[in-house]
């Protein structure tokens, strides 16, 4: 395969990264590999056709390891669009580490949970304080690696996160001076009113400032 282009186009991008904001490159700092595997009818992703633009591989990752896969095809893409996904993925890399600690720091919270109960604290302000922080920590990490039940039982993916990785790519845009239309084929607008509503505001602040 010829990925010239590919590579120009995410040369490119990265360039274009470092004029972002520190706390949005700081999720494109979070991707450690970034892989360049275009559609092709030979793949499939999770026992079906892969059609995504790119995503964060959550079984290949680890904790010292943040893996993507970019899959739209260089020759209809553009650097801004390598951005958007850069962006939107690394922020899939930090919401997997932030899980990943929530999981160690729930561990040692349990055990200082204990230990207030063993010295009769259970109605103490710290021990349920220290409940709350544990139960948010653990509804995260459950989000992230089990998804939300279904009202028939079923487990699918929390949207949520897709929601805030969409909102940091409209930042990303807006950061490096693009039109609000580059968004026009992000499907998650569709699906992620927080999103939109971010979208729609900064389409309303252009149409002010034009007027």
């Amino acid at each position: 395969i010829n990925n010239e282009r590919y590579f120009n186009l995410m040369r490119q991008a990265f360039v274009m990264i470092k004029h972002l904001p520190e706390d949005l490159r700081a999720y494109v700092e979070a991707i450690d590999e970034v892989h360049y595997n275009p559609h092709s009818k030979h793949f499939v992703k999770y026992g079906v056709a892969d059609s995504s633009g790119a995503y964060f591989n959550k079984i290949l990752s680890s904790d010292a390891l943040s893996m993507i896969f970019v899959r739209r095809n260089a020759l209809y893409s553009s650097p801004l669009y390598f951005v958007r996904i850069l962006v939107h993925e690394g922020t899939h890399a930090a919401q997997d580490r932030r899980a990943k600690r929530y999981l160690i720091e729930i561990s040692n919270m349990k055990r200082d949970l204990m230990n207030l109960a063993k010295t009769g604290r259970e109605d103490s302000l710290q021990y349920h304080n220290l409940k709350k922080d544990i139960d948010v920590r653990l509804d995260y990490a459950r989000r992230w690696f089990s998804g939300i039940e279904t009202q028939d039982g079923q487990l699918i993916q929390d949207i949520n996160f897709e929601c805030e990785a969409t909102i940091n790519e409209i930042k990303a845009l807006k950061a490096l001076n693009a039109s609000p239309r580059a968004m026009d084929d992000s499907g998650y607008l569709n699906v992620c009113p927080s999103a939109k509503r971010v979208i729609e505001r900064w389409k309303s602040e252009i149409d002010v400032k034009n007027n």
